[in-house]
């Protein structure tokens, strides 16, 4: 686009302009759904993105409706964050709760807070098993009840296997907590193969070592003077620490849970035990509770 650099920050050019650009390029939007643009940071400075829409014109002068992925920046990452927003994703979070529980009725959720994620800050990474099922990337196993046992492949190396399990937990007797909508764990194993080559990294080393652990759905507290949401959308999930006495920032680099450890989600009881792994697969337990 010929638009002269912009005064002020964060300043993204119209639909008018970027319709006269597509065109001018013998571009037919008909057949795109999104569209990402990379915008030379404006005079005040920029960075990040923004998804949103906007109706373009096709070469017949008809209009259609597009996703609009704009970027500030040539970071890789931005420019797959914003696409991905497009396409129905929502960021992918991170969960911690008071009292040194991993779920509970007093939670706080960081918007951002899968590092691990592409959706999630800065790292760039492949995203999250329920992101993936949103995508139709993966199916995952369903855990039906009872104990099982599971052979789960690497989130960047599935070879056509399944790369999750999902848990819909039965959460019952809770006085301090109301479930509003059904509560998934999804377990998945994300070794630093391809996308994830990142997960080498001596500062989190469990990730490569075992399992990451996202947890869907709502619940709000009941016993606290305001009543507390949580909201961890299967479009938006919340990243589980498995070790939340850990506190601070980075409260979650140690928050995978690795070969030979066992963990028990505190509302309904549900335990998870990883048994083994290989650089491409990981093996589980689950066993619900009677």
């Amino acid at each position: 686009m010929a638009d002269p650099r912009p005064a002020g920050s964060c300043v993204r050019p119209n639909t008018t302009s970027i319709s006269n650009a597509i065109n001018a390029a013998g571009i037919d939007i008909r057949e795109y759904s999104s569209i990402a643009i990379v915008v030379p940071n404006s005079l005040g400075g920029c960075t990040g993105g923004v998804a949103t829409g906007g109706s373009i014109k096709d070469p017949t002068g008809a209009y259609k409706y597009v996703g609009l992925a704009f970027t500030w920046s040539m970071n890789n990452h931005y420019i797959r964050h914003e696409i991905l927003h497009t396409m129905g994703l929502g960021h992918a979070k991170s969960i911690s709760c008071t009292n040194g529980m991993s779920l509970g009725a007093n939670c706080t959720i960081a918007a951002y807070g899968n590092q691990w994620d592409t959706m999630g800050d800065a790292r760039g990474m492949m995203i999250s098993a329920p992101l993936r099922e949103t995508m139709g990337w993966t199916t995952p196993i369903v855990h039906k009840g009872g104990s099982e046992t599971y052979t789960i492949h690497a989130a960047t190396q599935s070879g056509g296997n399944a790369t999750a399990v999902k848990v819909p937990l039965t959460i019952t007797g809770r006085t301090d907590l109301s479930v509003t909508s059904q509560l998934n764990l999804y377990i998945e194993y994300r070794p630093p193969i391809g996308f994830d080559s990142g997960m080498n990294d001596s500062r989190w080393p469990n990730w490569a070592n075992g399992a990451m652990i996202n947890v869907t759905g709502t619940w709000r507290s009941l016993n606290l003077s305001t009543n507390k949401y949580m909201s961890c959308s299967q479009s938006s999930p919340c990243l589980v620490d498995t070790t939340p006495t850990t506190t601070g920032t980075r409260s979650h680099y140690d928050a995978g849970l690795p070969v030979g450890s066992k963990w028990t989600e505190p509302l309904s009881g549900v335990s998870i035990n990883v048994l083994s792994r290989t650089e491409t697969t990981l093996v589980i337990s689950v066993e619900s509770p009677p």
